[in-house]
């Protein structure tokens, strides 16, 4: 799918062009020709034809229409946009197409990311990984030069800053300008339409910005205005609908927060979860993350739902086996790899049968060791 071309660059930004096509485009035309035919002067048109100053894109495209070009001869004829009046330069290939890093990208811009009202697009993360991800998602997605301010924050996190020329791309893309707990919008449609590729690229920089890995599940949390709740609530709807076309099933909506801010208005906060050993193993396969501590704290998650199978008394034989000096019942749980009340059943089988004896170190502690450690104990000379 075509996202970005020549026709829906946005009114404020201006381009530069091939010679090649520059000449093409005023062959038949002096300065003093195209100044009459349009408002601009005629020193504006001599720096156009001279290639020493980029064109305005409304008149770049009026200048189209005075000869006939082929569709792709006009994509390629531009090498760079910038805002106008200010901001720098990007060099870019038209026409942009709906890609995994470009729903990559547009997920970290709803995310973390942010897009002023200039059309600036910044990035802040502590996450070096994320940072280093970003800057990739723009070179590969839109800016071939990969321009951006890296700046250090007194937090410690790390923030990027893009020509304002980024910025007005992403919202052709679907990103937000301005406030987004402020405003009302969903996931773009060509992401909901896209292949799972695009879909689980979305999500993943969406959870890798907002969602958070405990010890028993994923969440992921984010805030709007209290008018502006249901809003939220029809993008986190959408969200799940991306999450289930990867086989992954979420508990439902449920607010999780109400904050008056500063400026007195009232945010909300909503959340979903997803849990159980099914639905964590299809998102860290189908969708996973780039920040390596998330990843990581979900591959033990579902490591910790794999238990091998014991028989005939396998369990208590590992124990025994196992154990050494004084340990406690959640130190050999994880030995053999089940629960606490798990483990202390076998153990008080083999205190039964005379292996094992309790030392109790405190009323609501006790620690497990063999009866042959603690005869040794009894006959030592020291």
């Amino acid at each position: 799918m075509k996202l970005i071309d020549y026709h829906n660059l946005p009114d404020t930004c201006m381009v530069k062009i091939t010679d090649s096509f520059r000449m093409s485009l005023f062959a038949n035309f002096t300065a003093k020709q195209l100044a009459a035919t349009f408002s601009n002067s005629v020193s504006s048109f001599k720096y156009y034809k001279r290639g020493e100053s980029f064109i305005p894109i409304n008149l770049f495209k009026k200048l189209l229409n005075l000869n006939k070009f082929d569709e792709l001869e006009i994509n390629a004829s531009i090498l760079e946009i910038k805002k106008r009046l200010c901001g720098k330069s990007i060099k870019l290939m038209l026409p942009i197409f709906a890609s995994a890093d470009l729903a990559e990208l547009i997920g970290h811009t709803l995310g973390d990311g942010h897009i002023s009202k200039a059309g600036r697009f910044v990035y802040v993360n502590t996450s070096t990984e994320l940072i280093d991800r970003v800057i990739f998602l723009t070179k590969t997605s839109l800016d071939r030069a990969g321009y951006y301010d890296y700046r250090k924050r007194k937090d410690g996190s790390i923030g990027l800053y893009y020509p304002s020329a980024i910025g007005e791309l992403l919202v052709i893309c679907g990103g937000i300008k301005g406030k987004k707990v402020e405003q009302d919008f969903d996931i773009p449609e060509w992401i909901k339409q896209g292949d799972n590729e695009i879909k689980g690229a979305f999500i993943r920089a969406l959870f890798d910005d907002e969602g958070t890995v405990s010890s028993t599940r994923i969440a992921i949390n984010m805030a709007k205005l209290d008018y502006l709740a249901e809003s939220l609530r029809k993008f986190f709807s959408s969200l799940i609908v991306l999450l289930n076309d990867l086989d992954v099933r979420p508990g439902r909506i449920v607010r999780c927060a109400r904050r008056r801010n500063k400026n007195g208005t009232v945010s909300i906060g909503l959340l979903f979860v997803i849990c159980g050993f099914k639905e964590l193993t299809s998102f860290y396969n189908n969708i996973g993350f780039i920040h390596s501590s998330k990843q990581e704290k979900l591959r033990n998650k579902i490591n910790s739902f794999i238990q091998p199978n014991y028989h005939n008394g396998e369990t208590r034989a590992i124990i025994l086996n196992s154990i050494s000096g004084l340990m406690s019942t959640k130190e050999i749980s994880r030995l053999i790899q089940r629960g606490t009340k798990n483990a202390r059943y076998h153990l008080k089988l083999l205190e039964k049968e005379g292996k094992l004896k309790k030392v109790i170190v405190h009323q609501s502690k006790w620690l497990w060791q063999r009866n042959e450690e603690l005869k040794e104990q009894a006959i030592s000379p020291i």
